[in-house]
């Protein structure tokens, strides 16, 4: 793979990390670029923007204001915990939303159960 590839790559890892941690789905995001940025991006556009990793520099710099995170977060190369793939950070992200710990724990044992299979 290029660098610039690579590159590219870690922009949309990270974009797809920050939303995620936040539980802002693609509609939230392009909302919220419109309201505080005064940008109006499709969140169609958004999830492309995020699974390719390329996107104008203004973008970039909204989406790093609407997230409250310093642009430079996103050219950084990504914590062990985030080379997760994507379904596996969905998983994660809507298991800490669980707020019943009994449902937590059936969670946990269901996917122990289903990967020692």
């Amino acid at each position: 793979m290029e660098k610039h590839d690579s590159q590219t790559a870690i922009i949309g890892t990270n974009i797809l990390y920050h939303r995620l941690a936040r539980g802002m789905t693609y509609d939230a995001l392009a909302h919220r670029l419109y309201v505080l940025q005064n940008l109006s991006v499709k969140p169609t556009a958004l999830k492309h923007y995020e699974r390719q990793g390329r996107l104008p520099a203004a973008t970039l710099a909204a989406i790093a204001a609407v997230m409250q995170v310093d642009v430079a977060r996103f050219y950084d190369p990504p914590d062990a915990a985030i080379l997760l793939d994507r379904n596996t950070l969905k998983l994660i992200t809507a298991y800490k939303t669980i707020k019943h710990q009994g449902r937590k724990d059936a969670i946990l044992y269901l996917t122990r159960t289903l990967a020692s299979k």
